[in-house]
């Protein structure tokens, strides 16, 4: 997730947690929480130190991604193989597309659930229901199906929507013919299974 250009105002260094105050990088937190549940790593993509985690103490700048003396792409390369971000089976980027451009650079592959939003008005309605949702990385990837550049047909965006509309028959085959569409970062079979546990669901409530 992103940093925060409003900061705590301080001038001794304190937790990144507490020193990014933004209401953006807040809503991205929650759902990056959400996403992570106990299992994952958060992590904030620092303008000016690269990739962060959120005890690690800082003290405020003044700094933009892509602005003279903002981290440079070599800087993150080597902070994500110190990390391990190259072996995370799914990661995730979440804030405005400069900090997730940045992601991809080093992994192509990087879920954007963000992209094709129209605004940040957009943005924070798509974090706030990831935040809220019972499977949040399961609506990330969904809002990731048609993502820019990646052309989802109406039935792919959410599919969920879809499947409550459709003979049960319908359901099934709608769920893998949309793998069709997705980006290399989804993960195909994990979505295949939540649908089939959906649809179990679903037909056990009718």
């Amino acid at each position: 997730m992103p940093c925060s250009a409003a900061k705590l105002g301080t001038t001794i260094p304190v937790p990144a947690a507490d020193l990014y105050v933004g209401p953006f990088h807040r809503l991205c937190r929650r759902a990056a929480h959400a996403i992570a549940g106990s299992v994952g790593t958060v992590l904030v993509l620092s303008a000016a130190h690269g990739f962060l985690t959120l005890g690690e103490p800082l003290a405020p700048y003044e700094l933009r991604m892509g602005e003279p003396g903002s981290v440079r792409p070599d800087q993150l390369r080597d902070q994500a193989a110190r990390l391990g971000l190259h072996h995370v089976a799914q990661l995730v980027a979440l804030g405005g597309r400069a900090y997730v451009d940045a992601v991809a650079a080093i992994r192509p592959d990087v879920l954007r659930p963000l992209d094709g939003c129209r605004g940040i008005g957009q943005q924070r309605a798509r974090l706030s229901r990831i935040a809220a949702a019972e499977q949040p990385l399961f609506l990330a990837q969904e809002f990731a199906v048609g993502r820019t550049g990646t052309p989802a047909p109406p039935n792919c965006r959410p599919l969920t929507d879809h499947f409550r509309m459709r003979p049960w028959g319908q359901r099934s085959a709608i769920g893998w013919q949309a793998t069709r569409w997705m980006p290399p970062g989804v993960n195909q079979r994990w979505i295949l299974c939540r649908w089939s546990q959906q649809l179990s669901q679903w037909r056990a409530r009718s």
